[in-house]
This record gives structure tokens, C-alpha cells and sequence, in this order.
């Protein structure tokens, strides 16, 4: 995510450029016009485009509108970029996925082979082949633990739904910060390693 984000800075950077080289193209400057008024002529300041002579430029109104249209355009992918953790793991998840990111999530599903399934991608029902072995708790009911995507990024959590620790439901993405899991800033993440306690 963090090189997704460096290249949408980079692209903004260039076309913030391009914006400040193309205005530099086109220089207004005073040139006296003779006005007539009551009979008499006077020189009076005007305000007039010179274009330099080897680019052809567009008007002053054909640049405010494109300069519209590109800051438009700017605040859009930089509103991307600012909720790019948020939207980037907005994802839907295979069973296959998830099944697999719980153990590298957390420490508490090492060794158990985990199944999930999903109707949706997004809530999972998650069992457990074996009871959880790290961590050993008198009562999982409630427990809430983290799961990883393929990248090892955050990409969910789980609640635990049995005092055994052999179900679990997992959410994926803002589901789970919706459902208080995990929080926003953690969403997304890269994951150091299983987590533990």
C-alpha cells in the first residue's frame, strides 16, 4: 500500500509540475491602448496576453478551466490516498484466504487448521480443526483476535463464538473496525508476525 501511495504523490507531483511549467507559458503584461474619451485620446493601461512564440497556448479561460478540471481531479486521488487503508481493505475475501490468514494473524490460531466460509466475503464462520494450543484460555466466548490477507497487511478480525475456541466469526476489512475488532489505524497494517495476547 505504502508503494501505491508513493506512486499516486509521484503522479501528483508531475502533473502539479506540468500545471506550474504550462502557466509560465503565458505572461500577461501592460501595453498602452489610446481610449477616447470626450474627443480626446489618452493612453491608458491594458492588461494583455503574450504567448510565448514556441508553444502555442490556450486562452486564459481554457487554462482556468483545465486547471479546474486537474485540481478536481487532484483532490479525488488525493482523497484516495488519504482513505487508501480504509479503501484498499474494503476488499472481499476467498474462505481460502482468510482460512490461511488466521494463523499468520495470530499466534492463538497456529496449529489449529482453521476452515472458513463465507457467503459474502466479508463475514466468515470460521472452525477450528483443534482447539487453540498459544494462548490457552479458560472461555474463548468473546475473545477478539486479527487475521492477515496474502500480503501479511491486516485485513480483518475475529471474535471468538464458543467458550472451546473451536468457532469463530472473522470479519474482513471495515467490517471489522465496524464491529470494533480492530481499530481504523490498524486496518491495513503490515503485520510483524503472528500476534500474541
Amino acid at each position: 500500500m505504502n508503494n501505491d501511495l508513493r506512486a499516486l504523490g509521484d503522479a501528483l507531483e508531475t502533473a502539479i509540475a506540468r500545471d506550474i511549467e504550462h502557466g509560465r507559458n503565458t505572461v500577461v503584461a501592460l501595453r498602452h491602448v489610446p481610449v477616447v474619451h470626450n474627443d480626446t485620446a489618452q493612453e491608458a493601461p491594458v492588461l494583455t496576453e503574450i504567448q510565448d512564440t514556441t508553444t502555442v497556448t490556450p486562452t486564459v479561460t481554457s487554462i482556468r478551466r483545465k486547471r479546474s478540471r486537474r485540481v478536481v481531479v487532484i483532490a479525488g486521488l488525493a482523497t484516495l490516498a488519504i482513505g487508501g487503508a480504509a479503501a484498499a481493505t474494503a476488499y472481499r475475501l476467498s474462505d481460502d484466504e482468510v482460512s490461511k490468514g488466521l494463523p499468520g494473524g495470530s499466534a492463538i490460531f497456529e496449529g489449529t487448521d482453521p476452515s472458513c466460509s463465507s457467503s459474502d466475503g466479508v463475514v466468515f464462520d470460521c472452525t477450528l480443526a483443534s482447539a487453540p494450543t498459544e494462548e490457552v484460555l479458560a472461555d474463548y466466548t468473546g475473545t477478539l483476535e486479527t487475521f492477515v490477507d496474502s500480503t501479511s497487511h491486516i485485513a480483518g478480525g475475529c471474535r471468538g463464538i464458543t467458550a472451546d475456541g473451536l468457532q469463530w466469526t472473522c470479519y474482513a476489512g471495515e467490517r471489522a473496525v465496524e464491529e470494533g475488532i480492530i481499530g481504523p489505524d490498524f486496518l491495513g497494517e503490515l503485520s510483524q508476525g503472528p500476534g500474541r495476547g
